[in-house]
């Protein structure tokens, strides 16, 4: 995301690079500003409106499809799974519980996620 005197201004997207789901792109820039705040309940709550906010804002420079918009959970999901698996992989077994927990958080707000 690209920021300019604290304001957004655009976002700087690689999905060219490679081949695969656009949706990752954004839901993995949402994991990790999740990841950030987590231990706070205010933040993870602040995080449900801040998500809806940048879909919004993702969607005005680079419309997504409406399969796209459905996969939003499932990749959330994903992306959890897969630094657990790296975690685990490489024993940093704090990071993967971490993770555990923002999963599990995700599951049980599934219908506050988007709105």
């Amino acid at each position: 995301m690209l920021f300019k005197n604290g304001t957004l201004t655009g976002f700087v997207d690689f999905d060219m690079v490679v081949r695969g789901s656009r949706i990752f792109d954004v839901c993995y820039c949402g994991t990790s500003i999740l990841v950030k705040g987590f231990h706070a309940s205010s933040k993870r709550e602040k995080w449900l409106e801040l998500f809806r906010a940048l879909i919004v804002g993702y969607q005005e420079m680079c419309p997504l499809s409406s399969p796209e918009l459905q996969t939003i959970q499932g990749m959330l999901v994903a992306i959890e799974l897969l630094f657990i698996a790296f975690s685990l992989e490489t024993h940093t077994d704090g990071a993967a519980q971490c993770n555990a927990r923002i999963l599990d958080w995700l599951l049980k707000n599934k219908e506050r996620i988007l709105g």
